[in-house]
């Protein structure tokens, strides 16, 4: 029996969050991208290696703060994934149609020395 989208999602999404991966970009089911870099190198990486864009691009990431969103919608994405995200990455992926999946969110957040500081 074949698992519907959600599921799919959700299992790429948990299998992502043990991983030591912070970035993995799908076309569907199909792993196009991974990294295990910090911040906005990844995404960066994956703009300027794999763009255009195929048509189902799911993004996961492990912070998603506005900046990774709007690089997530230059990226292509459709649907985005994080265990962390912000208030204002929502708006932002709101604005473009992205749909989104956060465990937690947060009206702001920043990085200090490697280390996320939610407000």
């Amino acid at each position: 029996m074949a698992l519907k989208t959600e599921d799919r999602c959700a299992l790429l999404f948990n299998d992502f969050l043990i991983s030591t991966d912070t970035l993995r970009v799908y076309d569907g089911d199909r792993l196009l991208f991974t990294s295990n870099k910090d911040g906005l190198q990844p995404l960066l990486e994956y703009v300027d290696r794999i763009v255009p864009h195929r048509d189902e691009i799911k993004i996961f990431d492990k912070i998603m703060g506005n900046a990774v969103a709007l690089l997530s919608v230059k990226a292509g994405g459709k649907k985005v994934y994080s265990p962390l995200g912000s208030e204002l990455a929502i708006k932002t992926l709101s604005d473009y149609s992205v749909k989104y999946h956060f465990t937690e969110i947060y009206p702001i957040f920043k990085i200090v020395r490697g280390k996320v500081c939610a407000h």
